[in-house]
């Protein structure tokens, strides 16, 4: 329904906030191929274009925010439900996820191209913002993952996919958990984009990709170093001797990446290696 007055109160501009996600979301159930442009989504909402752009600044930003309400509803139910004092069986967790990622038409299809977004030239402020709340509510949704952890070492990206991209959404993630970020990790080699790949492709694709880090303090375009030659990786395997460390990415599809990093960290000594990630993927049912 469009809202013809101006928002002026803050309860206003909060419901055309929702308005506009909701013409988003319309669109792209209808077309779940394509992404609306900003006049589309405007068109829909029954609003001028320009206002759209009061809301969002671009159209990545619009649908990053239609992504982010849907995971918040998927959180605030696990939350809720870890709040409460019956232990969470599995059968829950697979309902849960069930109903707000695989029966809900719009969850996976947007993760996905959201995930894709942030892999492309946008503002660098808004793909950090979204990973900034995205690790707020997986650091409450995952405390028993981060209880008694070391650290939390984010997957690494290779600097040259880090540079052009401008940030590591697992570096951002890990950030904002609570425990140390420590960048033991290294990734030695330009690995192909997993999407589209199969199980067993995934495995093969990252295979011998991820290294010890024997500068873990260099910062930005500085880890090419580690990416680069053979160093000496002893200061960073006795680091890593007997800590609980979790691993932090964005998403988890097989787990073949989170796989090559901890038998990594497991081979330099580490005493326990977990994982959280942003998002699961889920097969949906055929």
């Amino acid at each position: 329904m469009a809202i013809k007055h101006r928002a002026v109160l803050a309860e206003d501009k909060q419901e055309r906030h929702h308005a506009i996600l909701d013409a988003a979301a319309r669109l792209m159930v209808r077309s779940p191929e394509r992404v609306a442009n900003v006049a589309e989504v405007a068109d829909e909402a029954g609003l001028a274009k320009g206002t759209v752009y009061l809301y969002f600044p671009s159209k990545e930003e619009l649908f990053l925010a239609l992504h982010e309400r849907n995971a918040a509803a998927f959180f605030e139910a696990m939350i809720g439900r870890l709040a409460e004092p019956e232990p969470v069986t599995l059968d829950f967790m697979l309902a849960l996820t069930r109903r707000h990622m695989v029966d809900n038409p719009l969850y996976l299809p947007l993760a996905t191209r959201c995930f894709g977004l942030l892999a492309a030239p946008m503002p660098s402020e808004a793909g950090a913002a979204f990973m900034q709340r995205m690790a707020a509510r997986m650091r409450d949704a995952g405390q028993d993952a981060l209880r008694g952890a070391d650290a939390v070492i984010p997957v690494p990206l290779h600097p040259a996919r880090e540079w052009r991209r401008g940030f590591n959404q697992a570096e951002l993630l890990a950030r904002k958990l609570g425990p140390p970020a420590v960048h033991v990790l290294c990734r030695t080699r330009a690995t192909p984009p997993q999407a589209g790949l199969g199980a067993r492709a995934r495995r093969l694709n990252v295979r011998d990709a991820f290294a010890l880090a024997a500068f873990p303090r260099a910062p930005g375009v500085a880890r090419w170093a580690n990416a680069l030659g053979r160093w000496d990786t002893r200061r960073t395997a006795a680091w890593i001797q007997d800590r609980v460390l979790v691993l932090v990415d964005d998403v988890c599809t097989t787990g073949a990446t989170l796989d090559a990093c901890a038998a990594v960290l497991k081979a330099a000594g580490a005493r326990e290696v977990r994982a959280i990630t942003a998002a699961r993927a889920v097969r949906a049912p055929r």
